[in-house]
């Protein structure tokens, strides 16, 4: 079934949210503005990108993650510092280029040192979380050199204990094979891990693997705008969600008078959280009971016509931050509309459409009314204002035609709720029964469905029968896509069989569709006698003796299967020639394998050999006793005349 948006006077979704520094003065709660959030570091942290960079275009990683504070996560911040660059209204920043992580010889001015001015910086803007990137400049090989600047931030900050810092792994260069950058990360994590583990408010982020490289980087040091959005999402993920509660109020509600409504904070997020559950809208005010907990209730109320009441959950953590989420209870809404499930149907079936299971759970329904809301044609309703509804399907073509019907239904109080369902009407399958096509005698001949198809469902079951020619025949496989049969001897003449494949989808609809298998005699190939020649003559091979079947020989093709290769003339036609081998030293068999095909496209093969003989077996004289080896060498017409006759034609 498929539900619609319901209107607003029954359940609808708001969701206020905000995160706020909290000091905590029992027995109430002040909320600060915002989260003091000090980017500090080098030009990475400025958001060095091109030449522009001074006067407008420097946003870097901080604008993004601004977003995502404030736009994903729905917390208020304040970006702290005594440097603004970029293109949006909170771009205060200690992103210093150039700077050193620390200083340690005399030829480099102390005012390149972060670690020698952080102290001034966060006095000057105290922080509720410092963000710190630093290293890049000299990819220091001591982690302590960022030890020095933690020890600045916890030692000269007078808000030392609600300070939160976020260490980075520093990204690498722009080949992203940088081993000292690598080997100063896994120092600088150990490192990190081990003052956490004395009590340190640290978060380590891996910026490192954040990126890309080089596809997200600007040049050998600076990420490019994608590169300084994957460095926000990382701050954010690894870093702030570590922090920061997240409040979750749960699910709008939609009650009954007299019922007990479980308020449910169970999904917020963070550590050593406390819950704070209040009534902020709608009437009446209601009494909450654990209103302290994550889980608080309250009894719906009965107002006349129905009433919306609103409550904010408000959680804090052990880290001072605090963050609130809101939901919403409609007592005595409005009906609840039901269209029924969705249907497939096939042309011609009548149609209904099922209102019946609307309810009402503060009332009743006071009347239904069905509209076709999609799909073509337009189809006639009838009962279009009651509970059901009807039409008949109507034709459709082979991916079927899918129509929506809205139902309205109105409650004793006026109150309406839509829903909507989808009515497919089936369109047929398609029956594929494959190419004609030609065969010879004996051949296992495969009838293939397999092409067939059903756009808008399935194909249940397959049907082959023999609807034209004789003999009638027997086909394996029937029931299945593939049919096959073993084809007949064609010595009168072609012989015409005609197979038809009917096929049938998951709702019963058919198709079909019709194959020709015409069985031929196939042609004989003769590829003349074999042959000895003397070397370097002109030999003539000789197929004339091939001859076609039930149909005519429509090509010759000569090829040469073994022996030295030789030119022929024109190996598609019935007697081409060549030059035998010459000056050979000894008799040289050469084999050519000749194929007819008929008009039909029934092909069949023979073979001859040639021998080129030698040339001392005709210019030697003979001789007797130890003198020259002279003598000739005799086939006899015999020989010839049994390979002549005995080869056998396909």
């Amino acid at each position: 079934m498929s539900t619609a948006a319901l209107p607003k006077t029954n359940i609808f979704c708001k969701r206020a949210a905000a995160a706020l520094l909290v000091f905590l003065v029992v027995p109430q709660i002040a909320f600060a503005a915002a989260i003091r959030i000090m980017p500090l570091g080098d030009s990475i942290t400025k958001g060095y990108i091109n030449s522009d960079c001074e006067t407008s275009t420097c946003n870097g990683y901080r604008k993004p993650l601004n977003d995502l504070i404030t736009g994903f996560g729905g917390y208020e911040v304040d970006f702290v510092g005594s440097l603004q660059h970029g293109d949006f209204p909170d771009k205060q920043h200690e992103g210093h280029a150039g700077y050193m992580a620390d200083v340690t010889g005399v030829e480099i001015g102390i005012g390149n040192s972060i670690a020698l001015e952080t102290c001034a910086w966060v006095n000057t803007n105290p922080a509720d979380i410092v963000l710190l990137h630093a290293g890049t400049n000299d990819i220091v090989k001591d982690p302590n050199d960022i030890g020095k600047i933690l020890d600045e931030i916890y030692s000269c900050n007078d808000r030392k204990e609600k300070t939160w810092v976020v260490v980075a792994l520093i990204i690498n260069r722009y080949n992203g094979d940088n081993q000292a950058t690598t080997a100063f990360n896994q120092a600088l994590r150990s490192y990190a891990e081990n003052r956490i583990a004395q009590g340190d408010k640290i978060v380590i982020v891996d910026q490192e693997h954040a990126l890309v490289y080089p596809a997200d980087m600007y040049d050998e040091e600076h990420p490019n705008n994608s590169g300084y959005q994957k460095m926000a999402d990382a701050w954010w993920l690894q870093g702030f969600q570590e922090i920061l509660p997240v409040a979750s109020a749960g699910i709008d509600q939609n009650v009954n008078p007299g019922t007990t409504v479980n308020l449910n904070g169970g999904n917020s997020i963070g550590t050593n959280l406390g819950y704070v559950w209040s009534q902020i809208a709608g009437t009446p005010n209601v009494t909450l009971v654990n209103a302290d907990t994550a889980l608080a209730s309250f009894t719906a109320p009965s107002v006349g016509g129905g009433t919306t009441l609103t409550f904010k959950l408000t959680v804090t953590d052990g880290n001072q931050f605090a963050h609130y989420d809101e939901c919403y209870v409609d007592v005595n809404g409005p009906p609840l509309a039901a269209a029924g499930s969705d249907q497939a149907v096939k042309t011609g079936e009548i149609v209904t459409l099922d209102g019946t299971g609307s309810t009402d759970p503060g009332g009743a329904v006071q009347s239904y009314h069905w509209q076709q809301t999609a799909g073509s044609p337009l189809v006639s309703l009838a009962g279009a204002d009651s509970s059901k509804a009807a039409f008949t399907a109507p034709s459709a073509g082979s991916g079927g035609l899918d129509f929506t019907f809205k139902l309205t239904v109105t409650d004793n109080k006026g109150a309406q709720n839509e829903d909507i369902c989808i009515v497919h009407v089936n369109g047929p399958p398609v029956a594929d029964a494959g190419a004609d096509r030609h065969v010879s005698g004996g051949s296992v001949v495969v009838l293939d469905g397999t092409q067939s198809k059903d756009e808008d469902g399935s194909i249940a079951a397959y049907r082959w029968e023999q609807v034209g020619g004789s003999p009638t025949l027997a086909l394996e496989g029937s029931e299945t896509s593939k049919a096959s049969f073993t084809a007949p001897g064609a010595a009168g003449g072609a012989v015409r069989l005609t197979f038809q494949l009917t096929v049938t989808d998951n709702l019963g609809v058919q198709a079909v569709d019709s194959a020709v298998v015409d069985i031929s005699v196939p042609p004989i190939a003769d590829a003349g006698a074999d042959q000895e020649v003397e070397s370097g003559s002109i030999v003539n091979l000789d197929g004339s003796g091939s001859a076609g079947g039930t149909n005519d020989l429509a090509s010759y093709a000569w090829v040469q299967t073994s022996g030295p290769h030789v030119a022929l003339s024109n190996p598609a036609v019935e007697k081409p020639a060549f030059s035998a081998p010459s000056g050979i030293t000894s008799d040289v068999a050469l084999t050519f394998l000749l194929t007819v095909t008929d008009s039909a496209g029934l092909q069949s093969t023979d073979s001859c050999t040639v021998t080129a003989i030698a040339e001392h077996r005709s210019s030697g004289s003979g001789g007797g006793g130890g003198g020259g080896g002279g003598g000739c060498f005799i086939t006899t017409a015999g020989d010839r005349s049994v390979k002549g006759s005995a080869k056998e034609k396909f």
